[in-house]
């Protein structure tokens, strides 16, 4: 049975787990947003790159409802790779500071491989 430490721990990485796929989400929800009022980025421009960004805040709207709208998806994005982003770092202090030993194959670490350290986590002594 595990103790709690590793409990509290794999519900870290599996709260990560699911943040990991919202920013994909939120990009194509902007994405198809911006297609749907016939917005494509210019030639060059990779989606939710800073030059991106600024050609999304550049657009105008024949509508005004628009605007908020493009604002809303805007920010969804950059919270859900915020989101991601401060679920790692509670990982890395958790491990760093619970006295957790992780049963990984070395070449997890690394290539950050957060599957692997979930499946370990599941199958981890207690």
């Amino acid at each position: 049975m595990p103790d709690p430490a590793h409990v509290a721990l794999r519900d870290l990485v599996r709260a990560r787990e699911t943040a990991k796929k919202d920013p994909l989400r939120a990009r194509h929800r902007l994405l198809k947003f911006l297609l749907h009022q016939g917005r494509r980025a210019p030639e060059g421009t990779t989606a939710c790159t800073g030059k991106y960004l600024k050609w999304v805040h550049e657009q105008r709207f024949e509508h005004g409802a628009h605007k908020p709208t493009v604002n809303d998806y805007i920010h969804e994005v950059a919270r859900a790779a915020g989101r991601s982003e401060r679920l790692e770092r509670a990982i890395d202090v958790a491990v760093q500071n619970g006295r957790i030993v992780l049963h990984l194959p070395a070449t997890c670490l690394h290539r950050n491989d957060w599957q692997i350290i979930a499946r370990s986590l599941s199958a981890a002594p207690a």
